[in-house]
């Protein structure tokens, strides 16, 4: 259930990106191109609405990055990674092995967590009963990829534990 709301988050932030720069991408160029009658100030006007477009894309991006970080709870391997350090300090080792094994298992879902939505993206980008266009189906699917790819990325470098 987790995973199905991590990937509606997902979903709507990338959807609404590209809604949002379309939009704004329309109405920057109609309306700038309605109105300037010298060509320098009409140049200017497509490179500020580009400018534009590109600081809201950016801006969504970094909050979709920020949710993503959030959905995947990184702060509880800083804990017990946290923890752990103690635990050293204090002399406790077999502590401080058990929070690393909880951090080595938040890191496992975690990467999971990134290779399935990753995989949901794709196959999403794939149906072809999905009402979306072609650009939205690649974007979809370049996203999904590169979930899929960070999500074995961490999976490939987590320090596996032997208890």
């Amino acid at each position: 259930m987790e995973r199905i709301g991590i990937l509606f988050i997902i979903s709507a932030s990338l959807v609404l990106s590209i809604v949002s720069f379309s939009y704004m991408k329309l109405n920057l160029v109609d309306a700038q191109s309605t109105t300037a009658t010298d060509t320098q100030q009409l140049i200017r006007d497509f490179e500020l609405a580009k400018e534009t477009i590109q600081n809201k894309i950016n801006i969504n991006f970094q909050q979709l990055i920020n949710e993503i970080e959030t959905q995947l709870d990184f702060n509880s391997v800083d804990s017990y990674l946290s923890q752990a350090s103690q635990y050293l300090v204090n002399g406790k080792e077999s502590e401080a092995l058990s929070e690393l094994e909880k951090a080595n298992s938040e890191l496992k879902n975690s990467s999971r967590t990134i290779m399935n939505a990753g995989d949901e993206f794709v196959s999403i980008s794939k149906d072809n009963s999905t009402l979306m266009t072609q650009g939205t189906k690649n974007i979809l699917e370049h996203f999904g990829t590169i979930l899929k790819d960070l999500g074995t990325k961490v999976d490939n470098t987590m320090i596996q534990l032997n208890s």
